[in-house]
C-alpha cells in the first residue's frame, strides 16, 4: 500500500521578536543603540520573575561587545562588562542581532543557519523567547 501524503511540506514560520529598536533606529546602528535594546529587554523580561543572568556577545569584524543583562525577579540590570558566569550565553554579528532586535528575522532562523551559537540552559532560553515573541512557532524541533 503506499503511503500517504498530505501535500508538500510547508515552510516552517519561526516567531520574530516583537520590535526591541526604536522604530527611527538606522539600519546600521551604533553601541547607544544597543545599550537602549538591551535595557528594552530587561525591562520586558523583569516582571516574569525570572532569576538568571543572559550574556549576549556581538561581533562585528574582529571587535567583539559583550552586554550581560541579570533578571532578580522584578529587577533588572544590565552591563556592558562580560560576566563570569551566565545561565545563557548568545553569540552572533552585531547585524544578525540587530534584525532580531528590530523584528525583521526571526532568532531561530538565525540559530538554524548556524550564525546564532547558544550556550547554557536551553530552558532559558525558550522562556525568554516566549516572552519577546511575536506568534509563531518557538521550537526547532
Amino acid at each position: 500500500m503506499p503511503a500517504k501524503t498530505t501535500g508538500p511540506l510547508q515552510p516552517r514560520r519561526f516567531a520574530k521578536l516583537r520590535p526591541l529598536a526604536a522604530r527611527s533606529a538606522p539600519s546600521k546602528p551604533a553601541r547607544r543603540h544597543f545599550d537602549a535594546v538591551f535595557n528594552r529587554f530587561a525591562k520586558q523580561l523583569q516582571s516574569t520573575g525570572e532569576l538568571t543572568r543572559v550574556q549576549f556577545q556581538l561581533r562585528k569584524k574582529q571587535k567583539k561587545t559583550h552586554w550581560s543583562i541579570l533578571l532578580a525577579g522584578e529587577s533588572s540590570q544590565v552591563s556592558r562588562k562580560p560576566s563570569p558566569s551566565s545561565d545563557l550565553s548568545i553569540t552572533m554579528s552585531e547585524e544578525d542581532a540587530w534584525d532580531i532586535f528590530r523584528g525583521k528575522v526571526p532568532p531561530l532562523e538565525v540559530f538554524a543557519s548556524g550564525r546564532m551559537l547558544v550556550a547554557g540552559e536551553c530552558e532559558v532560553a525558550k522562556r525568554v523567547y516566549r516572552r519577546l515573541a511575536t506568534r509563531g512557532e518557538i521550537d526547532l524541533f
